[in-house]
C-alpha cells in the first residue's frame, strides 16, 4: 500500500515525492489544542507503509498505540526516550556519531550557542573552543586505548579541570594536551586548548564560569546512564531499513532540551553523509522525521541551511508549531522565512497570533478578520502549485484504519 497524508477532510494524498512534484516538507500552524497531533500526525502514522519515520512525541500513550501496527508492517520499532531515560530501550551518546574534526567543532558550538551573549560574540567562541578542545581530547585518549569515546568520560574530563589564574591560564590538563600534541602532532585538540592557554587569567576565569554553567545541564545521571546502554541508535539503518524511530522529550523537563537538540543535529548531518556515500547521493528510503512542539526548546543548529537540501537526500519535515512567531522568536527572521520557504505544504489551524493572521491572510487573499475569526474545525491547506483548499479537520475517528485500530484497543 502507498503512504497517504491526511492534511483536512476531502484533502488526502500520496506522498511520494515522484508523484506530487512538490518536496514532502510540511508546516502545520495552530494554536494549542487545535488538533495538529489528532488529526494531522496519526493520520500520518496510520497510513505509513514504506519508508522510516521519526516521530518526536510528548505523549507516551501514541507509542503504545502506534507500536504494534508498525511491527506488523514489519518495521523494526525503536525507543529512545528523553523525558525519562531510565525506560530508554536505546542509547544516544553524541560522542560515539563525531567523525571529522568539523563535526567536533560543530558540536562544541551547538552545546555553547546557548549562550547569550549577543554583545559579544567573543565569549561563546572561546567556550566553543575549550568544549572542542575537551571533546577532542576524550577522542583522541579513547583511539589510545582502543575504545568508544563516551560524555561520561568528557564529564570526568571536566568535573577535574582546574585553573590556576595565578599564571598566564596554568591548568592540570595542560599536559594531557602536551602528550596528545606529541602523539598526535597538530591536532583539533591542541589547536583549540592553544586559544585557550595563551588567554589572560581574568579571561580564562570568565571562560570557565561559563562552561560551568552551560555543561552542567548535560551531566544529568539518568541521562549519562541512557548514553551507556548497550543498544546503541544507528542513524545509517534509519535510511537503509523500515524503521520507526520514536523520540520521547517532555514538555515541561527543560533539562534534555539541549541534548535533544544536539540529536537532530547529529541525525540530519550523519543522513546526509550516509547519503552522500550512496550511488545517487540519496538515501535508500526516504526518512520523514516529525517535530512536535517544534520552536520549543533548544534552536537546532544549522537547521534553516539544511533544510533546503533535504529534498534532494530523500528526508522530510512535518512541524508543528503555533504561530509563525513563535518560529522568529527561536530562529532569526530571515532564518525562519527559509524554514518557511523550503516547506510547499502548509496547513493552518487557526489562532490568534497577529503576525500570523497577517501572513495567511496575504497567502490566501483573504480579509485578516476571516483568518482571526476562522471557525474552530476549519482548516486552511496551501500547497505549491495549487490553490489553497478551505475545508474541515480531517476526521481521525471516521477513519477506517483508526476504527480497527479501535476496535483492536477494546478487544
Amino acid at each position: 500500500m502507498k503512504n497517504m497524508v491526511c492534511l483536512a477532510e476531502g484533502c488526502t494524498m500520496p506522498t511520494n515525492q515522484s508523484e506530487t512534484g512538490i518536496n514532502e516538507n510540511r508546516l502545520i500552524v495552530g494554536t494549542t489544542r487545535c488538533g495538529k497531533t489528532f488529526s494531522i500526525v496519526e493520520p500520518m502514522l496510520l497510513h505509513t507503509y514504506e519508508g522510516s519515520l521519526v516521530v518526536n512525541i510528548t505523549k507516551r500513550a501514541l507509542f503504545d498505540k502506534y507500536a504494534p501496527i508498525f511491527e506488523a508492517r514489519g518495521y523494526e520499532v525503536l525507543d529512545l526516550n528523553f523525558a525519562e531515560p531510565e525506560k530508554s530501550k536505546i542509547s544516544y551518546d553524541p560522542l560515539n556519531y563525531l567523525k571529522k574534526d568539523r563535526d567536533f567543532i560543530n558540536i562544541g558550538r551547538a552545546i555553547c550557542e546557548v549562550i547569550n551573549n549577543d554583545s559579544d560574540p567573543f565569549w561563546m567562541e572561546s567556550a566553543a573552543n575549550c568544549t572542542t578542545a575537551m571533546l577532542k581530547l576524550v577522542d583522541l585518549n579513547s583511539k589510545s586505548e582502543n575504545k568508544a569515546p563516551s560524555f561520561s568520560d568528557f564529564k570526568l574530563l571536566f568535573s577535574n579541570i582546574e585553573f590556576d589564574y595565578s599564571k598566564m591560564s596554568s591548568t592540570n590538563l595542560n599536559v594531557f594536551f602536551d602528550e596528545a600534541e606529541r602523539l598526535y602532532p597538530n591536532n583539533l585538540a591542541w589547536q583549540k586548548w592553544k586559544t585557550i592557554r595563551t588567554a589572560a587569567p581574568k579571561t580564562t576565569a570568565s571562560i570557565s564560569s561559563i562552561l560551568n554553567a552551560t555543561l552542567n545541564d548535560f551531566f544529568d545521571n539518568d541521562l549519562l546512564n541512557m548514553m551507556s546502554k548497550d543498544y546503541k541508535l544507528s542513524f545509517e539503518n534509519l535510511g537503509s531499513k523500515k524503521t520507526v524511530l520514536f523520540v520521547t522529550t517532555s514538555p515541561f523537563n527543560r533539562s534534555s532540551e539541549k541534548l535533544v537538540n544536539l540529536f537532530y543535529n547529529d541525525l540530519f548531518r550523519n543522513l546526509f553523509d550516509f547519503a552522500e556515500r550512496c550511488p545517487n547521493k540519496e538515501l535508500p528510503i526516504p526518512v520523514n522525521i516529525i517535530c512536535d512542539d517544534f520552536a520549543v526548546g533548544s534552536k537546532i543548529p544549522n537547521f534553516a541551511e539544511d533544510i533546503s537540501i533535504f529534498c534532494a537526500k530523500r528526508i522530510a519535515v512535518t512541524m508543528l508549531l503555533q504561530s509563525e512567531s513563535q518560529l522568529e522568536g527561536m530562529y532569526s527572521k530571515a532564518e525562519a522565512q527559509t524554514i518557511i520557504n523550503n516547506c510547499d505544504t502548509y496547513v493552518y489551524m487557526g489562532g490568534m497570533d497577529d503576525m500570523t493572521c497577517h501572513s495567511i491572510s496575504r497567502r490566501i487573499n483573504k480579509p485578516v478578520e476571516d483568518i482571526f475569526y476562522m471557525p474552530l474545525e476549519q482548516v486552511i491547506v496551501m500547497r505549491r502549485g495549487s490553490k489553497p483548499v478551505i475545508s474541515k479537520r480531517y476526521q481521525t475517528l471516521e477513519d477506517p484504519l483508526y476504527k480497527k485500530l479501535c476496535m483492536k484497543a477494546g478487544a
